[in-house]
């Protein structure tokens, strides 16, 4: 199964990722724990865009992201057989806000990247908390107040998806579960609301660790 964790930086992704590939770990499932985008050339690319000027290119940058999921499709279609579960910090639909600051639109960017043609994830969560809390807990931007000013937009942009979803207007994302997690709680409080919900949907589907073969 791929768990998906979504939404504005310093909501807690990273750490909540990590923590869940620990407890299942610990149950004896084989986990792969990674980001998206997953390779370092998108970032050099997105440097690259627009001539390298903050946000570069919005269609240069969109055509980058693009590529970097079309690519990274095969892979996690190929991930999901091999482990038990997967855990990404983001996955294609993230892409729908952010282009959406910079000024496309959703329909543009499921367009370009055919996201019907992707793989799917089979848990969505996506954590909010407002750009004031955000920031908070990053404490790591020097220019605070472009930040609010980017995550606020950004943030609204993340709750238009889930009315994308809910009104199936992203068919290739029916009957697949999704969260609305409020990230404003402590982390212990996210991780508990989220790992459980997890485990109810491995009782549900009674998935059982796999045994993984070792290459020779």
């Amino acid at each position: 199964m791929w768990i998906t964790l979504s939404g504005i930086d310093g909501t807690g992704k990273n750490a909540l990722k990590d923590r869940l590939e620990v407890y299942y770990g610990e149950k004896g499932y084989s986990i792969f724990n990674f980001k998206v985008p997953y390779h370092t050339w998108v970032k050099e690319m997105i440097n690259l865009s627009g001539g390298g000027r903050s946000h570069g290119d919005p269609l240069t940058d969109e055509l980058i992201f693009a590529a970097s999921h079309r690519i990274e499709s095969p892979m996690i279609t190929t991930w999901k057989k091999k482990y038990d579960i997967l855990i990404s910090k983001r996955f294609w639909l993230d892409q729908f806000p952010y282009a959406e600051v910079k000024g496309l639109k959703w329909e543009e960017i499921r367009e370009i990247t055919k996201t019907y043609e992707l793989e799917k994830p089979d848990l969505m969560f996506f954590l909010d908390c407002d750009a004031e809390c955000a920031l908070e807990r990053k404490n790591v931007y020097p220019h605070k107040y472009k930040y609010i000013e980017f995550i606020r937009p950004l943030r609204i942009n993340f709750l238009r998806v889930m009315d994308l979803l809910k009104d199936k207007k992203l068919p290739e994302l029916d009957n697949i579960p999704y969260f609305l997690i409020d990230a404003h709680k402590s982390l212990e409080r996210v991780y508990e609301e989220i790992r459980d919900i997890i485990d109810s949907y491995i009782i549900e589907h009674n998935l059982q660790p796999k045994i993984i073969k070792e290459e020779k």
